[in-house]
């Protein structure tokens, strides 16, 4: 696993030892950040559940100004830690030993809003929904943000977008579906009055 693009182009990242974490294949990354924009000038993101931390490094690399990456196990806080400083990009990072819920009220209370919330939870543990719907209700992501959720591609997992949220993207890469959510335009100006 390596930073595809960027100012860190080309270095290996370490993985969690094990199978309790799952890092975001290359050629899933690239198709997220190709989806994006490619390239960034600023911005803050959030991982949560973010394992190797690849996803938040990758954009790092491509110019988002902040990181902000979330995960309860003691393994992965460790791998990100030694990735960001690998990257040295630790400066730009906030990393939160937490699971998502306590992270998300901790964020929820601070004035700063998220560009992108990544959401790529352990897919056996029915985490998808949950924290998707707590990312929407914390209102932590900006009003022309998204949420990226990375799932399984299988008929047994479902998830539902959160009110107030729509699709705009949905593409499968193998064994995973990612999905962009924007918020529901609000904009009644169209109505023909």
């Amino acid at each position: 696993m390596r930073v595809i693009a960027g100012t860190c182009r080309g270095i290996r990242l370490q993985a969690p030892e094990g199978v309790a974490t799952r890092p975001t294949a290359d050629r899933v990354r690239e198709a997220v950040m190709s989806a994006l924009g490619g390239f960034f000038d600023g911005g803050d993101v959030l991982d949560i559940c973010a394992g190797s931390g690849a996803v938040g490094i990758e954009l790092l690399s491509r110019g988002i100004a902040r990181a902000v990456f979330v995960d309860p196990s003691p393994d992965a806080v460790g791998v990100i830690v030694a990735n960001l400083k690998r990257c040295k990009m630790t400066d730009k990072a906030q990393v939160m030993p937490f699971n998502a819920d306590k992270a998300l009220a901790r964020l929820a209370q601070e004035p700063r809003r998220f560009d992108f919330a990544y959401v790529d939870p352990p897919w056996e543990e029915g985490l998808i929904d949950p924290i998707v719907a707590a990312v929407a209700d914390a209102d932590i992501v900006r009003d022309d943000g998204e949420i990226i959720v990375e799932a399984p591609r299988s008929r047994e997992s479902t998830w539902n977008v959160p009110d107030g949220w729509t699709i705009t993207w949905q593409r499968a890469y193998g064994r995973c579906e990612v999905t962009r959510l924007v918020k529901a335009s609000t904009d009644e100006s169209d109505d023909g009055a």
